[in-house]
């Protein structure tokens, strides 16, 4: 079974918790364009071993046996976009999307439920989309409270670059009056800091959607 890198995963417009396997075909089916181009969703791999017994061991070679003989199916089910159905001469039916060159079920055209099965493939579309909004989102937020902190850093630049010069001095130096003043000037400078990241973190939670 060929093994996909991180790059291949990478590249691929599903991002959350599916795997994919690459197949080699041997050129495009009567029905599926671009069929050596597809890739396999983990919901796919998964229905072909709990319907047909084909493990990841096999699947490239039992997919390639299909190809040639896929046609359109056609369901009285309204798909959603980009998401076509396909039936072999065998009768097992592969439900694709177009767009993403993915498959994303497959099951037999005899035991075929139009709406349970139709319904189990577009449910794996939409989990996969909210969790990838998810992760969209949470990178949004963090973005934000990140460039927060960097514009409210810029602001207390100078008194940052104090705090850190003063408080070194304090550490390496002596026992002495200098000193002492500068830790009262220490202080003054943790104050103003202590203001800024108060707002850091009491506000974070302002960034939800």
């Amino acid at each position: 079974m060929h093994q996909v890198s991180k790059a291949d995963q990478a590249s691929s417009p599903v991002r959350l918790e599916a795997i994919f396997i690459k197949y080699s075909g041997g050129g495009e089916s009567m029905g599926l364009s671009y069929a050596q181009e597809y890739s396999c969703r983990n919901h796919f791999r998964q229905r072909a071993f709990e319907r047909f017994g084909v493990d990841d061991q096999h699947l490239n070679r039992w997919i390639n046996q299909h190809l040639p003989s896929l046609s359109p199916y056609d369901s009285n089910v309204v798909q959603p976009a980009n998401t076509e159905a396909y039936v072999a001469n065998d009768g097992v039916i592969f439900v694709c999307n177009i767009k993403s060159r993915e498959f994303i079920t497959c099951f037999k055209a005899v035991n075929y439920q139009e709406s349970k099965e139709e319904e189990e493939a577009y449910t794996d579309i939409h989990e996969s989309n909210v969790a990838s909004f998810k992760k969209d989102v949470n990178h949004l937020v963090n973005r934000y409270r990140l460039k927060e902190a960097k514009e409210l850093f810029e602001n207390i630049g100078e008194d940052l670059d104090d705090f850190y010069h003063l408080s070194q001095a304090v550490k390496n130096g002596q026992l002495s009056e200098r000193n002492s003043k500068r830790l009262e000037e220490l202080l003054g400078k943790f104050h103003v800091i202590k203001a800024a990241m108060r707002i850091i973190e009491n506000k974070r939670g302002d960034y939800h959607l």
